[in-house]
């Protein structure tokens, strides 16, 4: 019975049916610049709750979504550099790499001391921030990779107060 119902599926779709077209290549995103927005990406630290605490593990170099500023947007892009990043990489080389995007990161959004002065005889502004931001570094997907595209980039990604926006 089981060979009779083998031979009724298969037997039909030997034949050389073919189905008319022809191939086209998929549609691959171009590398992001400063101020691409970041509309989702995956954390980095999702299987480690204490960033700084992952000696020697090995995680998956960051990849995000990019779209229109509109919408959703949980960071942008602050700086893109040509070095192409490694597809998987030890957490501490990562947190070296994130250390270093903070700082391109800062000469990318600017920075304001927390006391601004207002002049001679004038007292000072004592202030805080209620965003806070958090940097990372990303890299192509497994698409564009195979695209040839080489390139690394810094995001950054604002919260509010303490609590940093959700990632995916």
């Amino acid at each position: 019975m089981a060979r009779a119902v083998l031979v009724a599926v298969v037997a039909p779709n030997v034949s050389s049916r073919r189905v008319g077209g022809s191939p086209i290549p998929g549609r691959v995103d171009g590398q992001p610049s400063p101020g691409t927005c970041v509309t989702a990406m995956a954390d980095p630290w999702r299987s480690d709750p204490e960033p700084g605490s992952a000696g020697g593990d090995v995680i998956d170099f960051p990849t995000a979504h990019f779209g229109p500023c509109d919408g959703a947007v949980v960071g942008e892009v602050a700086s893109i550099d040509t070095a192409l990043p490694p597809e998987r990489i030890d957490a501490n080389d990562y947190q070296n790499a994130v250390a270093q995007c903070a700082l391109d990161a800062i000469g990318y959004l600017g920075s304001i001391p927390p006391v601004v002065g207002r002049g001679v005889g004038q007292p000072g502004i004592l202030w805080t921030s209620v965003l806070s931001f958090r940097y990372t570094q990303i890299g192509p997907t497994d698409v564009q990779r195979a695209a040839g595209q080489q390139w690394s980039g810094c995001a950054t990604l604002v919260g509010i107060g303490q609590r940093p926006l959700p990632l995916v």
